[in-house]
């Protein structure tokens, strides 16, 4: 029983994580207005969830040499189902940060445009690159340096943007947090039970990729302090991310319920079962 739940359980990931979502988009959706959100935590949120996506389909489907890190060799159905697990949860935070973008809130006119600009621009350094060069392999156009320009790619991600989008993760909550201080009505444009199922979901997606993902090194290896850096470069860091997502979230949902006042008991989310 505990060896067929160990290997069904991730397939139900990308389902959960799908359905933790779906609260906050119905919500915003119902409401009609997304005043309250931080355009910022959005948008940070949604830079991290295109990063995992990012690594992970460049390791899994462009290196055609087989890979050393993050995933195995030859590839698992674990691994598969990571990339279903990130790809959902990029589309769900891209639908968000549309959606808020669509809806009016206070934000200017001219900063929706900016952070627009601004994925667009990143997306030509992460997404775009990966699926062209996806797309000239399934067609038997390898390029002869393929393996160094991937190589320089992932380099890129791996040892430098993976620790500046981690920190983007934290002050994404700093950016709602404060949104929800200045303005205690921020509280009602969110979803208590999107929070709560977020808060849920992603803790559990962050520790069972603690045993599913490889791990490279013995115990030995552990007790330097280089080894963890290597670790958090190669592997640690979607464990990280996801962690902090999830605490970010709870920490959201806190301070709505705590410091405006605002419950599950007056949310609209339950209200027709209140009056029945």
């Amino acid at each position: 029983m505990t060896d067929s739940f160990s290997k069904y359980f991730p397939i139900l990931l990308p389902i959960l994580s799908l359905l933790s979502f779906l609260p906050q988009l119905r919500h915003l959706w119902i409401r009609k207005d997304a005043t309250g959100i931080s355009l910022y935590y959005v948008f940070y949120n949604l830079i991290s969830a295109t990063e995992q996506l990012t690594i992970t389909f460049t390791a899994l489907i462009n290196n055609t040499q087989g890979s050393d890190f993050f995933v195995h060799d030859p590839p698992t159905t674990g691994d598969w189902i990571n990339l279903g697990q990130v790809t959902v949860v990029w589309l769900l935070s891209l639908f968000y940060f549309l959606e808020c973008l669509y809806l009016p809130s206070k934000g200017s006119p001219g900063r929706k445009r900016f952070v627009f600009g601004t994925y667009a621009a990143f997306l030509l350094i992460s997404l775009v690159p990966a699926f062209v060069n996806a797309i000239r392999l399934s067609r038997g156009l390898e390029d002869p340096d393929h393996s160094w320009k991937l190589s320089l790619f992932l380099g890129l991600h791996v040892l430098f943007l993976n620790w500046i989008v981690m920190l983007m993760g934290v002050i994404a909550v700093y950016c709602q947090a404060r949104e929800i201080f200045s303005n205690r009505l921020s509280a009602q444009a969110f979803s208590i039970i999107g929070l709560a199922s977020q808060a849920v979901v992603f803790i559990v997606v962050a520790i069972t990729l603690t045993f599913r993902l490889p791990f490279p090194y013995d115990m030995f290896d552990m007790l330097r302090i280089s080894a963890w850096v290597s670790w958090y470069q190669m592997v640690g860091w979607i464990i990280f991310d996801n962690a902090i997502f999830a605490v970010g979230q709870a920490a959201i949902l806190w301070l709505v319920t705590r410091h405006s006042g605002w419950s599950l008991a007056t949310s609209d989310e339950i209200q027709p079962l209140l009056h029945d």
